[in-house]
């Protein structure tokens, strides 16, 4: 007789042997609490005689048959997590045994801004040497975060948040890394357009901005009052290019977590093109 349980995934599973009734039932789940699908489980009696193996469903649930009451060792594993062993004693009832398994290694810390405030709604992501990700998690509402449940080995810690330069460090796992990660706000770049004839402000003038691999980051017209403004911009170095008479090209070194001020002033109709002003940063 072949007694799956209606459980998903059993390759192997000896329950009905003998036509037992009694069982040893429970699921498997992750460190952080995650139902673990497919992962193996075996129980033996003490002489090391199998009483039966399966593989744990979608829900991580598993279900494994034996003969009769008596003390038997439950083990269980799913790739590179440590592996779970316990003894279990049945005797006229089937015995729920519930197993965490967890990695041996893993990252925990905070994210917080430049001011030290915590961060609760970055994700952080650990990433392997082959650019699969292997945990990902939210910090709770004071920045503390754990990633576990990974084998020893070298990462890449990434962390991102809405309106903060995203971060990424290689740490290497051996046992749990303490890391507290520091988010520096995203840049900016403002700046306002004037005329040399005069200094009126230019309306209507268009800005735009380029990275340093030559791709268009974003453009802009400027206001009534000849101003232009770039939000949400990485650190890094820009071509700001601004028309409306002569056209103005403006190299900017734009900071982490500052906005920088360009002050552009266009030459007199029929005089060339020149440099803008950096005016500076806040």
């Amino acid at each position: 007789m072949d007694d799956r349980s209606g459980h998903e995934g059993t390759d192997r599973d000896d329950s009905g042997r003998n036509g037992a009734a009694l069982a040893v039932v429970g699921t498997v789940s992750g460190g952080q609490g995650a139902p673990m699908a497919g992962a193996v489980v075996t129980v033996t009696d003490l002489s090391g005689r199998q009483q039966g193996r399966t593989t744990t469903d979608a829900g991580g649930g598993y279900r494994i048959g034996v003969g009769t009451g008596g003390t038997y060792l439950v083990v269980a594993g799913s790739g590179a997590l440590a592996p779970h062993a316990a003894m279990v004693a049945v005797a006229d009832r089937t015995v729920r045994h519930d197993v965490t398994l967890a990695g041996s290694s893993g990252v925990r810390g905070t994210v917080a801004d430049t001011t030290g405030a915590p961060l609760a709604r970055a994700t952080v992501t650990l990433i392997d040497a082959r650019g699969d990700v292997v945990a990902t998690t939210v910090p709770d509402a004071d920045g503390r975060y754990l990633l576990d449940g990974a084998p020893p080995g070298r990462y890449t810690l990434t962390v991102s948040a809405e309106g903060y330069q995203p971060v990424a460090a290689s740490v290497d796992l051996d046992g749990v890394l303490d890391r507290d990660v520091t988010m520096p706000g995203r840049s900016g770049l403002t700046g306002t357009t004037s005329a040399a004839a005069g200094g009126d402000r230019v309306a209507g003038a268009l800005a735009t901005l380029v990275d340093a691999d030559g791709r268009t980051v974003a453009t802009a017209v400027t206001g009534p009052d000849g101003g232009f403004a770039f939000g949400d911009l990485p650190a890094g170095t820009y071509t700001l290019t601004t028309a409306g008479y002569a056209p103005v090209v403006t190299v900017v070194q734009v900071g982490a977590g500052m906005t920088t001020t360009v002050d552009v002033e266009f030459p007199e109709p029929g005089t060339p093109g020149h440099t803008g002003t950096e005016a500076g940063r806040r």
